[in-house]
């Protein structure tokens, strides 16, 4: 009897194992795919120009990017300073710092769009079309002529 009681217990026991793996399976978790590896994918589209990554200095100098408050980031510009294009993707340490960097990616859009209303019409569009999201500690800055498809590969990665 003690050995049928102990089949029925491991029994009960590995169901109970599958139940939760199974539940834990089910449950949507974000991916925390890697920003470079995001990026990566976003350039295998081919619809940006281009691009060039900014280190911290030029970063902080074009956007006021503080990277010791970020845990991982991406910022890339056009190659061609003629064209708008911008990824910047962004994940910060904190809720403060998501903070105070959405404020400066708007800044940012908010400059860009000003700087191209009056000697590129077409730019300036583009830049008006532009994407800002902040989920959580992840931000993301789109600016490009075919921004629906990187914003597309970004909700597919998140």
């Amino acid at each position: 009897m003690d050995h049928i009681y102990l089949s029925k217990s491991r029994l009960l026991s590995l169901c109970l194992l599958l139940l939760i793996a199974l539940l834990a399976a089910c449950t949507p978790q974000g991916k925390q795919v890697s920003l470079s590896q995001l990026y990566q994918e976003m350039e295998q589209t081919q619809v940006l120009p281009e691009m060039l990554p900014l280190d911290a200095e030029e970063a902080y100098n074009l956007i006021g990017l503080e990277y010791d408050r970020l845990a991982e980031y991406v910022v890339m510009i056009s190659q061609n300073s003629l064209l708008a294009d911008e990824v910047i993707l962004i994940r910060s340490k904190d809720k403060a710092a998501a903070d105070a960097v959405y404020e400066l990616l708007e800044g940012r859009l908010d400059a860009k769009a000003k700087e191209a209303r009056n000697y590129s019409p077409e730019q300036y569009a583009i830049i008006q079309k532009g994407i800002l999201k902040r989920e959580g500690l992840n931000l993301v800055l789109l600016v490009s002529p075919k921004v629906e498809i990187l914003s597309e590969v970004y909700e597919n990665n998140k």
